[in-house]
């Protein structure tokens, strides 16, 4: 360690966006993970975001934010992450479901219906066609 290497801030808190993107895919750092919801939720770039939801696993909060992320793209990759692993198997609250499918075009829900492993989610689907 040099002399002053306590000075220097992790690349994940750099002032540079395409920096911290990539310090937060990659870097293994107790800090930073316990960091990453509130880079995915309040990072102004949109690729730190992303970056950051790559690496979460909270499906809610995945079913949350595709509701109000302020980028389009973002919104849809993460609803049809949600989608994927909701047709899988994963489960959501009611409320959040119903808010998702809410956002759904209907060819997603018809996939719903007709892949989902769960009767109850194929059931939800089929109502909200």
């Amino acid at each position: 360690m040099g002399l002053f290497d306590f000075l220097r801030k992790p690349k994940w808190q750099h002032k540079d966006a395409a920096v911290r993107a990539a310090a937060v895919a990659e870097d293994r750092s107790p800090e930073l993970l316990a960091q990453l919801q509130s880079f995915a939720l309040k990072d102004p770039d949109v690729a730190v975001r992303r970056a950051a939801f790559r690496r979460l696993e909270d499906l809610e909060l995945k079913a949350g934010r595709a509701e109000s992320d302020p980028d389009a793209t973002l919104r849809a990759e993460l609803r049809q992450e949600v989608l994927h692993k909701l047709i899988g198997g994963a489960s959501l609250p009611a409320a959040r479901r119903e808010a998702l499918f809410a956002q759904l075009e209907s060819g997603q829900l018809e996939a719903v219906a007709v892949q989902a492993t769960d009767s109850a989610l194929r059931r939800a689907a089929l109502e909200r066609i």
